[in-house]
């Protein structure tokens, strides 16, 4: 689970994005999620933004197969 706290700063979002692919990260927990965060570095995600424009994600490999209940 990281917290990015609403990270809108591109170069921020790229420094997730390595890290994410350096360490060969499977999924990804994020709170704190935005509107604007939503990545380009994984191309499935699960967002859930609140009233007040603060949510979680999920992030995961496209190779990963997730069930994901209605």
């Amino acid at each position: 689970m990281l917290n990015i706290n609403g990270i809108e700063n591109s170069n921020r979002i790229c420094m997730l994005a390595d890290f994410l692919h350096r360490h060969d990260v499977d999924i990804a927990f994020l709170q704190v999620v935005t509107d604007g965060d939503c990545v380009a570095y994984r191309a499935t995600d699960v967002v859930n933004v609140g009233t007040l424009g603060r949510g979680t994600a999920i992030l995961h490999k496209p190779s990963l197969l997730l069930h994901i209940p209605k």
